[in-house]
């Protein structure tokens, strides 16, 4: 499969920044007083994934994050995504809504202020209300990997690869890959 490469990369990133977040010792507590909310807006360009041609099919959604300091470099968040609107570019295809929930992993490069330049990975749970062509499932995984920047007024900005699939849970498992731009709201 020819986007398995980014796949494999945004799974060990989102490992490797929750694993380094984790090595330290954590008060959890201590860290959800200390978190704020980020709402942030999506829109993607899907591009050829595999055997199905997705170029030219387009998704946006919004999500809410509750992101947590754990470390002075380190955050990890809790993400929902109550709106997730797909459309494809084939006539004959309808649109898909769905929602997603799952986590989030930032590592901020400036130390202390959780502000500036960072790199994100995440993974969600989806559910959307029709099939993606070529795969079997309602029910699919989303993972991203993004670069972003932090601005000091609390808005944000993200470069993002977003990867769609149900993980083989069925036969036809043709997934999406997608490149995006986030911008958000921290308070």
């Amino acid at each position: 499969m020819r986007f398995r490469a980014p796949v494999m990369v945004s799974m060990v990133l989102l490992a490797g920044l929750c694993s380094a977040a984790g090595a330290q010792d954590v008060d959890f507590r201590e860290a959800f007083r200390n978190g704020r909310w980020r709402l942030e807006t999506q829109g993607f360009a899907a591009l050829h994934s595999g055997k199905t041609d997705r170029e030219g099919d387009k998704f946006a959604t919004v999500s809410v994050e509750y992101e947590m300091p754990v470390s002075s470099h380190f955050t990890f968040g809790l993400r929902g995504y109550p709106l997730f609107v797909y459309l494809p570019h084939r006539t004959s295809d309808d649109t898909l809504y769905g929602v997603a929930g799952g986590v989030t992993a930032r590592y901020y490069f400036q130390e202390e202020t959780h502000r500036g330049w960072f790199a994100e990975g995440g993974g969600s749970v989806l559910w959307h209300s029709r099939y993606f062509r070529e795969n079997g499932s309602r029910i699919n995984f989303m993972l991203e990997a993004g670069l972003g920047y932090q601005f000091e007024r609390d808005w944000h900005a993200t470069f993002k690869f977003t990867h769609i699939s149900n993980a083989s849970t069925n036969h036809d498992n043709a997934g999406v890959n997608a490149l995006g731009l986030g911008v958000g709201y921290t308070f």
